[in-house]
């Protein structure tokens, strides 16, 4: 119950980031949808099913952290070679 109350609480702080004021869910709804998306992975008699939900994660983060390399290409390559240097000497 006190993690669908935590996801609930960060759930309210993302629609009020994202929506402004408009329309925002009650505190109990988002606890709920929470509920509704989380509970259920629990009943699971196989766990192996969510490596695919966790293998879809690491797409998303590939493509989010390719995103910039397309965009900026050759400045944000040579950060990455300059701030690894400068890493390396200090240790």
């Amino acid at each position: 119950m006190s993690v669908a109350m935590l996801q609930g609480d960060h759930l309210q702080l993302l629609c009020q980031q994202l929506l402004g004021n408009h329309s925002l869910p009650s505190h109990g709804t988002l606890m709920a949808i929470s509920a509704g998306l989380f509970l259920p992975t629990t009943w699971l008699p196989d766990l192996g099913a969510l490596s695919y939900v966790g293998a879809l994660g690491v797409v998303s983060a590939l493509g989010l952290t390719g995103t910039p390399f397309c965009c900026f290409g050759h400045q944000l390559f040579m950060f990455v070679l300059w701030t690894l240097s400068c890493t390396l000497q200090v240790l």
